[in-house]
């Protein structure tokens, strides 16, 4: 039998004590933090914008404050549309990745700056360092707003490549005030393998219950059902680039365990699947060039490999893409609308220009219920992150 995991979440109350100068020396060193603003080796990109270091538990708080971020216009959005692909040739690509991680007089004055922007009510972000079996060896982040929901909703989001989990929690910067307003729990998973990508590409990953990365996700999810009592009819996926195809791994695979997924800037289920990695160094290039052309039928056999003898209901899908997309072609949305289609059994019946913003078209299938897509033109790599579309596909709004 399985040990049940110990509750490994850090506290707050001993970091009060902590001066300004020993919180930024601990969170520099512990954490490994690297400040070029968003580079990073580590999941440690807790750079201040209204955001707090509360150390000695590497916690992060959201409470708006004064640094700014540019960011595109939206519901919700995400800073940027390269999510740390700054382009389509790999030398670009090379520029962004991760470097060793030093620490820098810049890391000490960040997170000083971190530090005395903080408020006592705020609530904050912390690491679990203990959430059970952890067979992708990732790392787990949790945002718990201070007013919890009884029996409150789940969310999972996933950052894209040469990211990290504080970097989303940044990017994505209406979630948690979104979290706050109605709330639900987000869950930042964190991962340093293959460029920062999630593992897409494995037998392990892609398969119920065998390993690798999405059942680390799963067992985050496991873990916070527990300990806050969460509701498990109301679990949900979103991500980013490779978050995006771990996104639709996750409701492939583990459709006992969530509900819907929102992809934004992703690949079909199975896409990648036997491919030498997971990023864009790694992996078989033909996929992200849209040159992966399969039927209906065989996307709807690739989800259907995920869990061999499953013959209950999927999770909601809701896929994002941008014409101008040079990292991931426009030809995989279209591959994942055929996937998906042919999964639900839905076909198109509406479709709505400018929504939910000028440029952007909603596609709506069946009864609009289990699967739509979005076609926004003019941008790139990736999509932002539209909160308030995501949380109504998730029925959270």
């Amino acid at each position: 039998m399985e040990a049940a995991p110990v509750d490994c979440e850090v506290g707050e109350t001993a970091s009060k004590i902590l001066t300004f100068t020993g919180v930024a020396i601990w969170y520099a060193s512990v954490i490994n933090l690297d400040m070029d603003f968003f580079s990073s080796s580590r999941e440690s990109n807790a750079v201040p914008n209204g955001m707090r270091v509360h150390s000695p538990v590497s916690e992060v708080s959201h409470n708006g404050g004064n640094f700014t971020r540019s960011s595109q216009p939206g519901i919700g959005n995400s800073r940027d549309t390269t999510n740390g692909l700054a382009g389509a040739d790999e030398q670009s690509f090379r520029q962004n990745q991760p470097r060793e991680s030093t620490m820098k007089p810049s890391t000490l004055l960040l997170a000083l700056l971190a530090f005395t922007t903080a408020t006592v009510s705020a609530a904050i972000l912390r690491p679990v360092l203990n959430f059970g079996a952890n067979p992708g060896n990732k790392e787990m982040w949790i945002y718990v707003p201070d007013q919890l929901a009884p029996n409150p909703a789940v969310i999972v989001a996933l950052h894209g490549c040469l990211e990290s989990a504080l970097k989303y929690y940044l990017q994505v910067e209406d979630l948690p005030p979104a979290s706050d307003k109605h709330g639900f729990i987000v869950i930042y998973p964190g991962s340093q393998d293959d460029f920062h990508c999630w593992d897409v590409a494995t037998e392990a990953s892609l398969t119920h219950n065998q390993g690798s990365d999405s059942l680390s996700i799963v067992n985050m999810v496991k873990y916070t059902i527990a300990k806050y009592n969460a509701d498990p009819s109301k679990v949900f996926a979103t991500g980013s680039s490779s978050g995006a195809m771990m996104s639709q791994i996750l409701a492939a695979a583990y459709p006992d365990v969530f509900s819907a997924v929102s992809a934004y800037s992703g690949l079909p289920y199975g896409c990648l699947r036997g491919s030498p990695g997971s990023s864009p160094f790694t992996s078989d290039p033909a996929c992200s060039k849209g040159e992966v052309i399969k039927t209906g039928a065989e996307w709807d056999a690739e989800v259907k490999s995920a869990w061999p003898g499953y013959n209950g209901s999927y999770p909601a899908v809701q896929v994002w893409h941008g014409t101008a997309d040079q990292v991931l072609s426009p030809q995989d949305l279209e591959e994942e609308i055929k996937q998906w289609t042919t999964v639900f059994g839905v076909q198109l019946t509406e479709k709505r220009d400018n929504d939910p913003l000028a440029g952007y078209t909603r596609s709506i299938y069946g009864d609009g219920t289990q699967f739509e897509a979005y076609l926004a033109e003019g941008v790139g790599h990736v999509v932002p992150t539209q909160v308030q579309e995501t949380l109504r596909w998730f029925g959270l709004v």
